[in-house]
């Protein structure tokens, strides 16, 4: 068992629980089976991708069901497409209201709550982008 001090954009008291015997590791508070962020995400992408360099197959996040290191991967692009979705929208010069009405991610419709929080998603994710 190793307790890995993991901050995140938004608890730099984060921490990992990897069980290195056992071929799985715990992640809470910011990656997700099969399921959106809640509400105004924060980036942390390079932090999703810093765990995915650790061996591991099974993964158990601290909501929802279990998954793989697969699972781990795609939430983790779900925040990449996004980030691409509003970045382009950034520039085009459109507005949050705007892209939050237009941004769709079909790719990820059959999440649990995408259709709840992937609005916000996408605000948060303007938030980022834009800030000065």
């Amino acid at each position: 068992l190793k307790l890995i001090h993991h901050p995140i954009e938004h608890a730099d008291d984060n921490a990992l629980i990897y069980y290195p015997d056992d071929d799985s590791i715990m992640v809470v508070d910011f990656v997700l089976v099969n399921r959106v962020p809640f509400g105004a995400l924060a980036g942390e992408i390079d932090a999703a991708r810093a765990i995915e360099q650790l061996d591991f197959e099974y993964f158990v996040p601290g909501h929802g069901q279990i998954g793989t290191r697969a699972d781990l991967i795609a939430h983790r692009q779900y925040r990449e497409d996004l980030r691409a979705a509003v970045a382009a929208g950034v520039l085009a010069g459109r507005s949050v209201d705007e892209l939050r009405a237009s941004i769709k991610l079909e790719d990820y419709a059959d999440w649990e709550f995408f259709s709840q929080w992937g609005p916000d998603n996408v605000s948060g994710m303007y938030g980022i982008l834009t800030a000065k």
